[in-house]
């Protein structure tokens, strides 16, 4: 067998035990500084002009969670659909960011809000070693 060119780089893998699909797209209205379709509002003589804009974002579900890992202790479970991860919506990440997060570094704080049966919920760990 022969070395390749990234034999000298480190091996990372998923820390989280949560691995994640992308489950095709949602429609999410987002303020807009000055493009987007404007709305004027009128509330007696004030008037209010505010923009949004329309954008297709991409939805995460956990299709599975691996058996004694961070995720499961902390109660994640599979068909879990992701909403917020650290603070941010989780539609701001692509998949391949969210999987780098997930392998970053051991005892790295993960936060993570999901929906499950119309509830969310709030989850937290750190990314442990399993191997």
């Amino acid at each position: 067998m022969k070395r390749n060119g990234s034999f000298s780089e480190p091996f990372t893998y998923n820390m989280s035990g949560i691995t994640l699909h992308h489950a095709g797209h949602q429609i999410v209205q987002e303020r807009a500084n000055s493009t987007g379709n404007r709305v004027d509002l009128s509330f007696g003589e004030k008037e209010v002009q505010v923009s949004y804009r329309f954008s297709l974002k991409p939805i995460y579900v956990v299709v599975s969670v691996r058996e004694d890992s961070p995720a499961e202790k902390a109660g994640i479970r599979k068909g879990d659909l992701l909403k917020r991860v650290n603070g941010r919506d989780s539609y701001q990440y692509s998949l391949q960011e969210l999987n780098l997060l997930l392998k970053s570094e051991e005892g790295r704080h993960v936060e993570v809000e999901v929906e499950r049966d119309e509830k969310i919920l709030d989850f937290r760990f750190d990314l442990e070693e399993l191997l």
